[in-house]
């Protein structure tokens, strides 16, 4: 028996319903091309976090994901962050749901939140109107802030979003100088040591002298003071004997060195983690 044979009384004849088959055929494909299209943009539209434009850097994707996942946690609010192409379209909410969509081509934003009272109608056309004007140059910067602005909203005068982002992690920063962004890391890292190695994290960046805490087995623990350019490394035998006299080494002795001289040091911070993960697990921060 052969396949997609052809019958007809002519070559005429043949020929047209072979046409048509083909016909029949890619428009079968093209049907079903466009239903999986169509479920993959439903999807999508349902993240928490959708870059249609594929502009937006890692490092946002990290902080739009920390925003979410804490807003839920503290408030009960369930957030999607979009940026899309084309034009605005107005989203539906359910009820504790909040919304924001860019759409830098078209220069406009979205935000919906509900429940909305006057206070929220009041930060809406802020956020609409104001907030990114002559910003959509740097739109990733602003789309950032813009989520701290939105945090606020929701703590009054409760825990701001750097401090909840800390409390995910034993950090304490008497300098200030670490960032959201820099606190997630290091909330991650930590969170990561415990899942995978059941091992905990201590950070401590101090304005004096680093104060060694008292440490259980299966704790490490990480102080700098960039004012005395000091560095004070303890690991538990588990987390020492899988990373290796080497690399404890040049983390005490080395690693910080040039940082503290140029003020960079959060970046050593979070580069210095990021060795002693791959040392454990073999690959970068997730």
């Amino acid at each position: 028996m052969r396949f997609f044979s052809v019958k007809g009384n002519s070559p005429t004849e043949r020929g047209f319903r072979a046409v048509a088959m083909v016909f029949v055929v890619m428009v079968v494909i093209w049907a079903f091309w466009k239903n999986n299209e169509t479920v993959v943009r439903q999807i999508q539209q349902k993240q928490a976090f959708w870059d249609q434009t594929g502009q937006a850097p890692h490092q946002l994707k990290t902080f739009v994901r920390d925003f979410v996942d804490s807003l839920e946690e503290e408030y009960g609010v369930k957030a999607r962050v979009q940026v899309l192409r084309g034009d605005p379209v107005e989203p539906k909410l359910g009820e504790d749901e909040l919304y924001l969509g860019l759409f830098p081509e078209a220069e406009q934003v979205i935000l919906r939140l509900e429940p909305a009272g006057e206070k929220e109608r009041e930060l809406i056309t802020y956020v609409e109107q104001e907030y990114f004007k002559d910003q959509w140059d740097n739109w990733p910067s602003t789309l950032e802030s813009s989520l701290v602005v939105l945090w606020n909203n929701y703590s009054g005068e409760g825990k701001g979003f750097k401090d909840v982002v800390a409390t995910k992690a034993d950090i304490s920063d008497e300098t200030g100088a670490l960032t959201p962004e820099d606190l997630a890391f290091i909330g991650r890292f930590a969170a990561g040591l415990e899942k995978e190695f059941g091992q905990k994290a201590i950070i401590q960046v101090s304005t004096d002298n680093v104060r060694m805490p008292d440490l259980d087995t299966r704790t490490m623990f990480l102080g700098l003071s960039p004012a005395t350019e000091e560095v004070l490394l303890s690991f538990p035998p588990l987390l020492r004997s899988s990373l290796g006299p080497e690399l404890v080494a040049e983390l005490q002795n080395d690693h910080f060195k040039s940082a503290f001289k140029d003020g960079n040091w959060p970046q050593a911070l979070k580069a210095a983690l990021v060795k002693i993960w791959k040392a454990l697990a073999g690959e970068d921060i997730q």
